[in-house]
Parts: structure tokens; sequence; C-alpha cells
């Protein structure tokens, strides 16, 4: 009778290991755009993190990284808790950001996902999470996804995107 109760928790240890290794799925990369609008001028920002922890400013890596296991975590946590739109993959141009008022602000966050990226080699547009907010106070650095960052990252990501 024993034998079959730590055969069953052994089971549901397996079981539940296995669901929650699979909610952290690999990122392949993770863009945040930022566009404000000072004077009537546009100044856009593009953040990218890649698959291995490094980090883009406007196509140009720079020294920082990111702390990969940790943030693939987080993010994979925002996703779901945040219920993230899911763009499914195409062909099609790519969607436009809102256009700031003047003064304001949007931060668009765009994340891929390795398989996707892996599976869907074959289009335009890879599926990704959005994630978008406009209208933020030009200063404001109070961006949903730093809920979920830890404190490095945050600060990290903030440098860069003044």
């Amino acid at each position: 009778m024993k034998l079959k109760h730590y055969l069953f928790v052994s089971f549901l240890l397996i079981a539940t290991s296995t669901i929650y290794s699979q909610n952290d799925k690999k990122l392949y990369e993770i863009i945040i755009f930022k566009w404000t609008k000072v004077e009537n001028k546009d100044v856009m920002k593009v953040i990218k993190i890649d698959s291995l922890g490094n980090i883009f400013l406007s196509k140009q890596k720079t020294e920082k990284k990111v702390e990969l296991k940790n943030f693939t975590k987080k993010i994979n946590q925002f996703i779901l808790e945040e219920k993230l739109e899911k763009v499914p993959g195409d062909n099609n141009p790519p969607r436009m950001s809102l256009i700031p008022a003047e003064g304001k602000q949007t931060i668009a966050i765009s994340i891929v996902f390795l398989d996707d990226y892996r599976k869907e080699t074959n289009l335009a547009n890879n599926t990704y999470y959005s994630w978008t907010k406009t209208g933020l106070e030009i200063n404001s650095e109070d961006y949903l996804i730093f809920k979920y960052l830890n404190k490095t990252d945050i600060n990290t990501i903030k440098s860069l995107l003044k």
C-alpha cells in the first residue's frame, strides 16, 4: 500500500514539474520600442534582447546583458499574468504602433519565442506576444513589464530608454 502512495506522489511531482517547465518557453527576442513626441519631433528608441541575453540599442550591441534564466522565467510570467495578445505569424506588413500625442510616449513590447521562430522560417513575421501602452507622460518610466523584472534588469533597460 505504501508503495502505491509513493508511486502516486512521485507521479504527481514529475507531472507538476513537467507542466511548470513547459511554461518557461525559451526566448528568441524581445523588442521594446519607445516612441515619444517632443516639440513635434518624433524620438524613437528600440531595445532588442536576444536569445543569449545580449542587449542591443538601435541594432548596436551594447556591453549589457540580462540574466537569461531569471529573465526568461519573468517574461513568461508577464505574458501569462497580463494575458498579452498573441499575434499569429504572417506575411503581412508589420503592425504599426500608436502615434503618441505631443508630450506623450508610447511603449510597445514584442516577445518572440524560440519555438515559434524555428517553426515559422517561411513567414515574414513570427508569432509574437504584444503589449502596448500609449498616452504615457513623457517622463514616465512606470512600464508594466518592470513589475516582473529584477532591479538590475530594470535599471539596465531604463538607462537605455532615456
